[in-house]
């Protein structure tokens, strides 16, 4: 692909899909200009952008930067979107980012890949109904999200500060089945609690949630936190792997099971947990998915993400 002359990865108008690359080998990459150019010039025809239903804009050679303009392009546009996936086609990948190479053909290093405006972003787009995000750091451009048809959201990011998962958990989300939230590589010690999904965790807005999946490295706390929660009888499906979920954590399950016998499936697969306790929940019920166990008996916090696309 020529990123100079041509943004576009693949335009479906049979199926109304679009997706773009962000990045341009020149410095304008950073707030994506050209490909924003692009974008707007196919919006300019008023049949595409009746038939346009999902989007994907993404970075694949170098994670960074913000997406501004392209934010600011679709809020100025009454986009008919039913999917929309913006940020780094894999994630992590974090070995590509914020360091940019005098040769381009070399990848950077780390991510600082940001998106803005998201409450807006979302309420902007009133049949959005699958929102998927991979970048480094989330602003909500705002206290309040309101959006009645949101079935899936997917959050994949870094190092996003506490104050927007504060922000979020007093969300107007009625119609959300299901929720993903990635905190980032747990090397990078986000530091927070699961204090901040308190008002998630008891927001009645939430009342059609059924699916549950937070990556983190605090994941004991959370299921201490859920517990307790007047969410958790409607959830269905809990997914903590790809954490550092550990015995003291499977200890706490085993010792309050009533609290989440009601579960489809509990993931705890990738996890730090040991041999004795990983048996001791498999023989509890099959709804406890165990699979393989980073167990380290100096309980090192072992970081081992599987990487996952965007599409």
């Amino acid at each position: 692909m020529d990123l100079e002359k041509n943004h576009v990865i693949f335009n479906e108008r049979h199926s109304g899909l679009l997706a773009l690359n962000y990045e341009s080998i020149y410095p304008s990459f950073y707030d994506g200009e050209n490909c924003v150019v692009q974008f707007r010039e196919l919006l300019s025809d008023e049949i595409f952008l009746q038939e346009l239903k999902t989007l994907f804009v993404v970075t694949i050679i170098e994670h960074h930067g913000n997406f501004n303009k392209i934010i600011d392009t679709i809020l100025k546009n009454k986009l008919n979107l039913s999917k929309l996936g913006i940020g780094a086609v894999v994630y992590p990948d974090y070995e590509k980012g914020d360091y940019v190479p005098d040769d381009r053909n070399m990848d950077g290093s780390s991510w600082n890949l940001r998106i803005p405006n998201l409450f807006p972003l979302i309420e902007s787009l009133p049949n959005l109904e699958e929102l998927v995000i991979q970048a480094n750091t989330l602003y909500s451009g705002g206290n309040y999200l309101n959006h009645s048809k949101l079935r899936s959201l997917i959050l994949r990011t870094g190092s996003t500060a506490p104050e927007f998962f504060y922000a979020f958990g007093r969300a107007y989300l009625p119609n959300l089945t299901h929720l993903e939230i990635t905190l980032g590589d747990y090397s990078y010690g986000w530091g927070e609690s699961a204090n901040i999904f308190e008002d998630l965790f008891n927001n009645k807005n939430f009342n059609s949630l059924e699916h549950f999946t937070c990556k983190c490295d605090f994941v004991n706390d959370i299921i201490i936190k859920l517990k307790d929660s007047s969410i958790l009888k409607q959830i269905k499906i809990i997914d903590i792997s790809d954490s550092n979920f550990n015995d003291e954590g499977a200890e706490f399950i085993l010792a309050n099971w009533n609290s989440f016998e009601h579960l489809k499936l509990l993931d705890l697969s990738n996890n730090c947990i040991s041999s004795d306790l990983s048996l001791k929940l498999e023989e509890k019920t099959e709804a406890i998915q165990i699979g393989y166990q980073r167990y380290n008996t100096k309980k090192e916090n072992i970081t081992d993400i599987r990487k996952t696309l965007i599409f």
